[in-house]
């Protein structure tokens, strides 16, 4: 009877040895994997900033003088070149006209003394040298004749001298009809020529001061832009340096930000960023950057930045608050786990990995210690201690010693995005 019970009651117990298994395999610890994977991780910078025209100016003139128009208003678009206001030039139309009267007369004068002898002057010279050659001859004769008279006292001797000073008279003339043909023949002297070409010269110049002040009586726009300030009226009487017109360029935006010392590594000309201005749009606009400076600021510990971008439909305008994202690629593919995955005790820094991972997703877990290196975000760099294809513990890790058996719900590929 005893005997019988005692087979009765192994019968019972190798029964329920034999349902063990299943049940245990019910009740693994269940938890969460991340498989690593070497990728180019991003690194995003965000900052902020205020629009600003591509360029402005300041206008002023640089005469004195009263405001005759002024043809523009306030927040007009106006071209290159284009008019914005003009002074009053009677007084120097007044002045150009007297220096190129000046002009004219030293040119003509110029001409004249340069030209050759015209012929019926030259025959005119000749023809009087003659007559006065003649006329000598004719005193010079009669001088002769009296003399002899005188000495035989038939005439006295104050006839005599009327008569020398005829002859002395009658040789000048012939002297300047002689010197009046040679200058005909030969032209002007050189230092005649010199200084007339001189008064030419000092007219041409003061031609060109007032031609160059008439430019200064008209105000231009330098570049195509938007009349961001008028300070002037027509009639105001304005001085010289007096600032008048303010022209702003939107034809492209600049925005000034400043990025820190230790992101600046990152940042490269003419790299593309996203920015973002919620007055107008939450669409994205696309810029790049533009200026890095080469010295930080020693107070804040920041580099000055400024992102370049089109406006064709002048959407944007000055002083506008843009939010501002570089994303940079990094280019040393890295390992990164998420934070959570981490345990640390006494023998260091450490994860649970899954080895022997069935079908079925029975594994057992192991330790594994690791090196790490700088945060990004929520995730961690891992130096050493893993490699590619791993499944790390990020779910449950806590609740498991190395060699466990455990069930994988869920294996998620590493993404950092």
């Amino acid at each position: 009877m005893k005997y019988s019970i005692f087979i009765c009651l192994l019968i019972v117990f190798v029964a329920c040895q034999k349902q063990e298994k299943p049940a245990s395999d019910n009740y693994l610890p269940v938890v969460e994997s991340w498989k690593v994977a070497k990728e180019a991780d991003t690194v995003t910078i965000k900052v902020h900033g205020v629009t600003r025209p591509k360029r402005k100016v300041e206008l002023a003139f640089q005469l004195a003088g009263v405001i005759q128009k002024v043809p523009v208003e306030l927040g007009d678009i106006v071209l290159e070149n284009q008019i914005l206001a003009s002074l009053e030039d009677k007084d120097l139309q007044l002045q150009l006209q007297r220096a190129q009267q000046h002009f004219a007369l030293s040119q003509s004068r110029l001409a004249k003394i340069q030209s050759k002898a015209r012929k019926e002057r030259l025959q005119f010279a000749k023809s009087k040298l003659l007559a006065a050659q003649k006329n000598y001859q004719l005193a010079q004769k009669v001088y002769e004749a009296k003399v002899d008279l005188a000495h035989s006292q038939i005439i006295s001797s104050l006839n005599i001298d009327e008569l020398r000073t005829s002859a002395e008279v009658a040789y000048e003339h012939l002297k300047m009809a002689q010197q009046e043909k040679v200058i005909l023949e030969k032209g002007a002297s050189p230092k005649e020529v010199d200084v007339t070409k001189q008064e030419m010269g000092l007219a041409q110049v003061d031609i060109n001061i007032i031609q160059q002040k008439l430019e200064y009586t008209t105000l231009h726009s330098p570049f195509p832009g938007v009349v961001s300030s008028v300070l002037v009226e027509k009639g105001q009487f304005v001085h010289v340096g007096k600032k008048v017109f303010l022209i702003e360029d939107f034809s492209k935006i600049k925005i000034e930000t400043a990025v820190p010392e230790t992101q600046v590594k990152y940042v490269k000309l003419g790299q593309k960023a996203k920015v973002v201005v919620e007055s107008i749009s939450t669409e994205p606009f696309w810029g790049t950057v533009s200026y890095l400076s080469a010295n930080t600021d020693p107070m804040t510990r920041t580099f000055t930045l400024e992102i370049a971008m089109e406006n064709h439909s002048l959407l944007l305008r000055g002083g506008m608050f843009a939010f501002i994202e570089l994303v940079i690629a990094n280019p040393r593919p890295r390992i990164l786990l998420p934070l959570k995955s981490l345990k640390k005790d006494e023998k260091g820094m450490h994860v649970m990995v899954l080895k022997n991972l069935s079908p079925k997703g029975f594994a057992t877990a192991q330790r594994q210690n690791i090196k790490t290196g700088k945060l990004s975000r929520s995730f961690i760099e891992v130096t050493q201690g893993l490699s590619d294809g791993d499944l790390v513990v990020t779910n449950g890790h806590h609740y498991i010693q190395t060699g466990e058996k455990v069930r994988n719900s869920r294996a998620r590929n590493s993404s950092y995005d």
